[in-house]
C-alpha cells in the first residue's frame, strides 16, 4: 500500500488541509487469499481496504494483445472472468472516500467487454461510475483509468466491478483513493450535489442538487487559478471553454458549499 500526501484546498477559506490518497497495487503477495482453483473467489485485504471477488484470478506480470497484464508491469493485478457472474468488490472499511480512480485493460477485442463500475455509500443502494466497454476503453487493450466522486465519510463504503453478461475478460490494478477525513460533513447534509458525465468530453457537465434553487459555480485548475465563475439557474454547466484536464468545482446554494474534482478529455 502507497499512501501520498498532498494538499487539498478549501476554496472558502484557501486554508490547505492534508488529506490521504492511498494506492493499493495488489502486489503484496501474503495480502492475497485464493479459495479455489484457476477461476474462483479471491480475497485482498491491506489496512482498511478489502476486496472480495467472484469468477476472478490473481493476474500475473506479462504481455497480453501487445500491453503489460498488470498495470506497469507490476507483480499483481486482478482478471475478472468473461462471464456473468464475475465480479469485484472493493471495501473501505473507514475514513470516507471523496474521489477514487482505478485502472483497467481489456483481454482483446473479442468478443466485446460489457462490466459495470458503481459504488454504495449503504452497501444496499447503488451510484453508476461507468460502462467499461470497447467505447469507454478507448478501441484498444492498453490500461485506461477510469475515476469517481464520492464525497462521503461514511465506513464500509463499497466500490464493484459488475459483468453485464457476454463479455471480454478486464484486468484491474492500482486501485486509488483519498479520503474524506477533511470533508465538511455539514456542507453535504445541508445540499447534496452531483456532477455528470465526469470525465466530460461533450463541452457541458450537468450539476444537480436536492432542491431546484441556483448554484454558484466557481472553477478552478490544478495551480489555483480561477477559470470559471457563473451562476446557473438550470442543471447544465457549459465548460466548453476549459482545456483538457483536471479542475475542482466550488458549488455554493443556500450557504452550503462543497467541492468537486471535474475531468475534462
Amino acid at each position: 500500500m502507497k499512501k501520498i500526501y498532498f494538499l487539498l484546498f478549501t476554496f472558502t477559506s484557501f486554508v490547505a488541509l492534508a488529506q490521504t490518497s492511498t494506492t493499493v497495487d495488489f502486489d503484496t503477495a501474503a495480502n492475497w487469499t485464493t479459495l479455489g482453483s484457476g477461476y474462483s473467489s479471491q480475497v485482498y485485504e491491506d489496512g482498511v481496504f478489502s476486496f472480495t471477488s467472484t469468477s476472478t484470478l490473481r493476474e500475473t506480470s506479462g504481455t497480453q494483445d501487445g500491453f503489460d497484464r498488470t498495470f506497469a508491469n507490476s507483480t499483481y493485478a486482478v482478471r475478472l472472468r468473461n462471464n456473468s457472474a464475475s465480479s469485484l468488490t472493493f471495501n473501505i472499511a473507514s475514513g470516507g472516500v471523496s474521489d477514487f480512480n482505478v485502472k483497467v485493460r481489456r483481454w482483446d477485442s473479442s468478443p466485446s467487454t460489457d462490466f459495470t463500475l458503481e459504488f454504495s455509500i449503504d452497501g444496499t443502494n447503488w451510484t453508476n461510475v461507468a460502462t467499461v466497454n470497447d467505447a469507454s476503453l478507448l478501441n484498444a487493450s492498453d490500461w485506461v483509468t477510469f475515476s469517481g466522486v464520492i464525497n462521503d465519510t461514511s465506513d464500509n463504503i463499497k466500490v464493484r466491478f459488475t459483468s453485464n453478461g457476454t463479455t471480454e475478460r478486464i484486468m484491474v490494478d492500482n486501485f486509488t483513493w483519498n479520503d474524506a477525513s477533511t470533508l465538511s460533513t455539514t456542507s453535504f447534509k445541508q445540499s447534496e450535489f452531483s456532477v455528470f458525465p465526469n470525465p466530460t468530453s461533450n463541452g457541458f457537465v450537468n450539476i444537480k442538487t436536492a432542491n431546484n434553487q441556483p448554484v454558484a459555480v466557481v472553477a478552478y485548475d490544478v495551480l489555483g487559478k480561477q477559470v470559471l465563475n457563473t451562476k446557473l439557474t438550470t442543471s447544465r454547466l457549459n465548460v466548453s471553454n476549459l482545456k483538457a484536464g483536471v479542475y475542482i468545482l466550488k458549488l455554493t446554494q443556500n450557504g452550503a458549499t462543497t467541492t468537486k474534482k471535474l475531468v475534462i478529455e
